[in-house]
């Protein structure tokens, strides 16, 4: 009798060992030929479940943005002001480490790939991410409103606060000599100052 497979369970997997890969390899290094020396699987077993690379790729960008989150979630925890909170939130732009490097890389991959060539699975990825960080966002900057440290108009600002930041991530890949961390930070920093009640 044939064995089943869970094909979601099998699209994980395969993600998952990409993201690996990633992450110890880099991502110029990574494609579906690379990807299948690297997991010792013939062609027809990551074509089964996967079409592209580019698919590949946002099953991982999945994988990726679902443990950012988590770890944001738990971080938080420990934060007492906004800005505390706001530098955990956008941990990503901030942090130097080498896996982060290579995260930054493949989400840079990703834009050039949705920008290129715009699919319902691309979309609903960029969608999914950004209703759930705006979702995180919400629930930090409501708690300030109710301490009254920060105007309630701010509500109105959450969306376009994280396309701001992902906009000077993007921008830090066409200038040189961009300092992302020093960007983000100051960007932070004023975005604070303004909505904050003066006393």
């Amino acid at each position: 009798m044939p064995k089943i497979v869970n094909k979601e369970q099998k699209r994980k997997e395969i993600a998952l060992k990409a993201y690996e890969f990633i992450c110890t390899q880099g991502i110029k290094n990574f494609s579906t030929d690379a990807l299948i020396k690297y997991m010792n699987i013939g062609k027809s077993s990551l074509y089964n479940y996967f079409k592209s690379k580019d698919e590949i790729l946002y099953e991982v960008q999945i994988i990726s943005t679902d443990e950012y989150l988590k770890n944001i979630k738990n971080n938080l925890q420990d934060a007492n002001t906004l800005k505390e909170k706001l530098y955990i939130f956008f941990n990503f732009y901030l942090e130097e480490s080498e896996k982060n490097r290579f995260e930054k890389e493949m989400v840079k991959e990703c834009i050039i790939t949705t920008l290129e060539n715009k699919t319902p699975c691309m979309v609903e990825t960029t969608e999914r991410f950004l209703n759930d960080s705006n979702s995180i966002l919400f629930e930090i900057f409501n708690v300030e409103v109710k301490k009254g440290s920060i105007k309630k108009e701010s509500l109105e600002m959450i969306e376009f606060l994280q396309m701001n930041i992902d906009g000077i991530f993007i921008y830090s890949y066409g200038l040189k000599d961009f300092d992302l961390n020093k960007k983000v930070q100051k960007y932070i920093d004023t975005f604070i100052d303004l909505i904050k009640i003066k006393d």
